[in-house]
């Protein structure tokens, strides 16, 4: 008899021992998922992080799957005073499951952390990247982490319409994501592989216009019309999504 209650209590006491360590390994899972992914480098995103969390509940209605928050959004919402931004993570993925916060992270680091630059940096290799409906390709970046695309297309303009021709073309492009538009220069032409000219295009020689002679490789006086070839500048702010530059897989990248 005393053998059997012996056996009782054994397996009584495994059976709790294995309740607690089930409840202790589900809290261990809970923590570590929405925990997996963030990348804590500073008080700063533990603040964010957490004033994206308290958005997210009091408004939890709204939400459903992945989410993006944007550290602009907490600051306009009064979740979090500007001051206290980490400028280098400005995104914030959250996975929401039945009212649930199963997961809270940044977001990818900015692109131009792909391409460290202390000047002025020609990428001619893996320079393809998705932009406006259209694959580009990166001439170069500047040591402000501002990247130079070109589609190597090319419109015939009067010359005295260049700078008008310029500005319209930056006005119709995405003000959240464009910084400028502007003319390549004579070094874009000889340091990058991005451009294939067919004909004689504008370039840009400190603060003058001239046209460079594709044939003879020499810079002339401009004509009535000209080629331009426009380089669009982006916003050194603007995050990588995916993709690794090549023809095939071009860079992806988000606001």
């Amino acid at each position: 008899m005393k053998n059997k209650v012996a056996v009782i209590y054994i397996f009584v006491g495994i059976f709790f021992i294995s309740i607690i360590a089930l409840m202790a390994s589900n809290k261990n899972i809970k923590t570590n998922a929405l925990g997996a992914s963030v990348n804590i480098d500073s008080d700063s995103d533990k603040i964010a992080l957490n004033a994206a969390k308290n958005m997210i509940i009091d408004n939890i209605d709204k939400y459903d799957g992945e989410v993006i928050i944007d550290t602009e959004e907490l600051i306009k919402n009064g979740y979090i005073k500007e001051k206290n931004i980490n400028k280098n993570n400005k995104k914030i993925v959250a996975i929401i499951n039945n009212n649930k916060i199963e997961d809270l992270y940044f977001k990818n680091n900015f692109f131009k952390d792909l391409f460290p630059c202390d000047s002025i940096c020609y990428i001619n290799k893996n320079n393809y990247i998705g932009f406006n409906n259209d694959i580009y390709r990166i001439v170069k970046v500047d040591k402000e982490g501002y990247i130079y695309l070109t589609n190597n297309k090319s419109d015939s303009i009067n010359t005295n319409e260049i700078d008008s021709y310029l500005k319209k073309k930056y006005n119709e492009l995405d003000k959240m994501m464009v910084k400028d538009v502007i003319s390549i220069s004579l070094e874009d032409l000889k340091e990058s592989n991005a451009f294939e000219l067919e004909d004689n295009v504008l370039v840009k020689i400190g603060n003058d216009y001239k046209t460079y002679n594709y044939v003879t490789e020499k810079v002339e006086d401009n004509k009535e019309k000209t080629d331009v070839i426009p380089l669009i500048v982006l916003k050194n702010d603007i995050s990588h999504e995916m993709g690794e530059g090549t023809k095939f897989n071009p860079y992806i990248i988000d606001k």
